[in-house]
């Protein structure tokens, strides 16, 4: 079959842009701006500069330094823009918790040409900036720096000069030292955070749209911090049904704290923590809904196209 201007189409056959000889050129180029430009592990540095390798995964992770030296090697530049963000400073509407949510687009142009656009997001809920560790504090000075006594010096409680204390000493049992809270506590300055979230969001959304436009997936992979940690199980409810559920024309329903749910929920809005994930799953899906009212969020959602 041949069109007005002679080119031959093939039906149901979509051919190449680029010769076989140009495609090796440029894996050729991809492997040289890898091997020559990018800076990886090294022994002065052994989490690498650009890239570096991450324990479980078969490919390095590209890094936001190497994604900015890839899209400027290409000739490319990066727009960014808001695409959905929570900012409940006081946890209002989260069960009194502050919760900060930003969702941003990375749109990568060449000129004027649109070559990817990826999102990106993060929060507030994410282990790493939800927790922190928490340390005795010494009630004089302020600081961390409180140790267990040694028992034939009396024992009890000693701000540590040599961490920086005061020199203060408190009695076992006082519970001004022993009541504090220790080991992983939830940070109660997460507004602090606001502007660190915004830019984890702004990172995740450029490396993954430089893995797209560049076609660098086959070397490197997202940050593997990007991805859910953690077990998602599924509440089982051991209510008996009345008579009235008995009898009733059976119904697919779909729970909000099914695992389909809360691992949606887990993708979606980028919770690493799975309670968290259940709260979110809770609030946005409401009570038990039609598995095909929950499919048509997924697949019809401006969320669904989050990966």
């Amino acid at each position: 079959m041949e069109d007005k201007n002679n080119e031959i189409i093939v039906p149901g056959f979509v051919a190449p842009v680029i010769s076989v000889q140009q495609a090796l050129q440029a894996y050729q180029i991809k492997k040289d701006l890898i091997d020559k430009i990018l800076r990886g592990p090294s022994r002065e540095n052994p989490n690498g500069v650009d890239y570096g390798a991450v324990p479980g995964t078969d490919k390095p992770t590209l890094k936001k330094a190497g994604a900015e030296k890839v899209i400027s090697f290409f000739g490319l530049h990066p727009v960014m823009r808001d695409d959905e963000f929570v900012e409940d400073w006081t946890g209002k509407d989260h069960d009194n918790e502050p919760f900060i949510f930003y969702r941003r687009t990375c749109n990568l142009y060449r000129g004027e040409t649109l070559l990817a656009s990826m999102s990106g997001s993060c929060n507030s809920w994410e282990k790493k900036y939800r927790y922190r560790s928490g340390e005795r504090k010494c009630p004089h000075c302020g600081k961390a720096s409180i140790i267990k006594g040694k028992a034939e010096y009396g024992g009890g409680w000693l701000c540590f000069a040599k961490k920086g204390g005061c020199g203060a000493k408190f009695n076992d049992g006082d519970p001004a030292i022993e009541k504090q809270d220790i080991g992983q506590v939830k940070n109660a300055d997460v507004a602090e955070l606001a502007n660190t979230i915004l830019k984890m969001a702004d990172k995740r959304a450029l490396v993954a749209a430089t893995l797209v436009a560049t076609g660098l997936s086959d070397y490197f992979t997202q940050d593997m911090e990007d991805f859910i940690d953690g077990q998602v199980s599924e509440i089982k409810h051991s209510a008996s049904p009345t008579s009235e559920e008995t009898n009733a024309e059976p119904r697919n329903l779909c729970h909000p704290m099914s695992s389909e749910c809360v691992k949606f929920a887990a993708k979606t809005w980028n919770i690493s923590e799975p309670e968290a994930a259940k709260e979110i799953a809770k609030k946005k899906l409401g009570t038990r809904i039609e598995w095909d009212d929950f499919v048509a969020i997924v697949n019809c959602g401006p969320e669904a196209t989050a990966e």
